[in-house]
């Protein structure tokens, strides 16, 4: 049985997209290493086949792109246990390439937006910045594709941005099996659901502050299911929903898990889906 080494340094280790679809299919057949952020949290089972190597958190953004060398030499020294990386991180992208270098080992770059664009809009990076690491970064990125075997997209618009480039686009759609397991909801509960991560990319604040203008029917309550990427910005949307009329119309979840999630996918009268332009 081979093993597969998936790693990610930014998001959290039991991601939907990365651990539950991703890890638990490859298990069905390999071995997996996951390097991942260290977490307080487990996840709904500690499946066999899975080795689980934590990296220490930083909550400085800036030393992220430090850290890359220490991730980098982590996956170094998994050369000869695996056959294959996938990365998931953009700032990962220029470990990911040497790796193809100094190992010849077959590796996969999974690419969950359109990274350059969403620097954009990165509001702790000073405004005059934001243009030259955008365009740093495509340059960057555009340099190391070339190494990869293979990029899985989220989107056929982000697919569209890797030509000549072995690819598949890979939704982040519900997964068919969990939701038709739950029962179906002959009546459907009046919840407005914005669920995933709560992030000023995928729209969250405008979503609430239509929440807060719209004038619903009072027993219409905001679901918001997911966790803030920042407290600065947690803070921010809670404020403004305690500061309006609709202060006891809304409930924050912050995690549940992810067949306990697809529940409220199913019963929610309203679902939003406010991502930004990219």
């Amino acid at each position: 049985m081979k093993t597969i080494c998936v790693c990610t340094s930014v998001h959290r280790a039991w991601d939907v997209r990365i651990f539950e679809k991703e890890i638990l299919t490859l298990l069905k057949r390999h071995r997996v290493i996951y390097v991942a952020p260290e977490t307080d949290s487990q996840p709904p089972r500690i499946p066999a086949g899975l080795t689980y190597i934590p990296l220490k958190k930083t909550h400085n953004r800036l030393l992220r792109f430090f850290r890359v060398l220490f991730v980098f030499r982590q996956l170094f020294s998994l050369r000869d246990q695996v056959v294959s990386y996938h990365v998931h991180d953009p700032e990962l992208s220029i470990a990911l390439a040497a790796l193809k270098i100094l190992t010849g080992k077959y590796c996969i770059y999974d690419v969950h937006e359109n990274h350059s664009a969403a620097i954009r809009d990165r509001f702790w990076i000073p405004l005059f910045l934001r243009r030259l690491f955008s365009a740093a970064f495509s340059i960057i990125e555009k340099i190391c594709t070339p190494f990869f075997d293979a990029v899985v997209c989220v989107s056929d618009e982000i697919a569209q941005l890797y030509p000549n480039t072995d690819k598949i686009v890979l939704p982040n759609y519900p997964s068919k099996m969990h939701y038709h397991s739950i029962p179906r909801f002959d009546q459907k509960k009046p919840y407005i659901l914005l669920a995933g991560g709560l992030t000023r990319v995928r729209g969250v604040l405008p979503a609430v502050q239509a929440f807060v203008m719209a004038k619903l029917p009072e027993e219409f309550q905001l679901i918001l299911l997911g966790w803030f990427e920042s407290e600065e910005l947690k803070r921010t949307i809670l404020k403004i929903l305690a500061d309006s009329d609709k202060k006891n119309r809304y409930q924050y979840i912050p995690f549940v898990p992810y067949r306990e999630s697809l529940r409220y996918v199913k019963e929610s009268a309203i679902g939003i889906i406010p991502y930004l332009d990219y």
